[in-house]
């Protein structure tokens, strides 16, 4: 009897309704919106100092700027409050080198960015995966595809390889 009556606790929110990972019969939809309006992540299985669970993850930035024209420059920023905040500073360090940088790609809480660049011509691309490794691999695939397309047959190299903008609070 306790056993059954365990079961229909634990499943209660099902019945209701509830998704598994609702916290206080908030819908999936309405996390979701929540979460983008925040600019964090909820994670349920987590509980925060009031016991309540739904300890938010805050989305952190990273760009890499680079010189697109005379290639001679690449600077990152990672784990920035802001997008703004990540492009500026990854700006700021590149133009300490060369004068004509810009942000070629940004990336977000989990995700990393990398460039790959034909060092035979002007040919460069930046890619945004979760993991270090894919987010090399695209960028240089991307790249080498990019190349060939053009008739350049020497492989790109990464040029910036990834960086990724994590998460370091407790």
């Amino acid at each position: 009897m306790k056993k059954v009556l365990l079961l229909l606790v634990l499943c209660s929110g099902l019945v209701y309704g509830q998704s598994p990972y609702s916290y206080g019969g908030e819908s999936e939809q309405d996390r979701i919106a929540r979460e983008h309006q925040s600019g964090g992540m909820y994670d349920p299985g987590r509980s925060s100092s009031s016991g309540k669970g739904g300890y938010r993850v805050p989305t952190v930035w990273g760009a890499i700027a680079i010189d697109t024209k005379t290639f001679k420059a690449s600077a990152w920023a990672n784990s920035k409050k802001s997008q703004k905040d990540a492009e500026q500073q990854a700006i700021n360090i590149c133009k300490k080198d060369s004068k004509t940088c810009k942000t070629v790609v940004t990336y977000t809480w989990n995700n990393c960015g990398a460039v790959a660049a034909s060092k035979a011509t002007d040919i460069w691309v930046a890619e945004t995966r979760q993991l270090r490794a894919d987010t090399d691999a695209a960028a240089l695939k991307s790249c080498n595809s990019k190349a060939r397309s053009s008739g350049v047959v020497e492989d790109c190299v990464l040029w910036v390889p990834a960086k990724c903008a994590l998460f370091k609070g407790s």
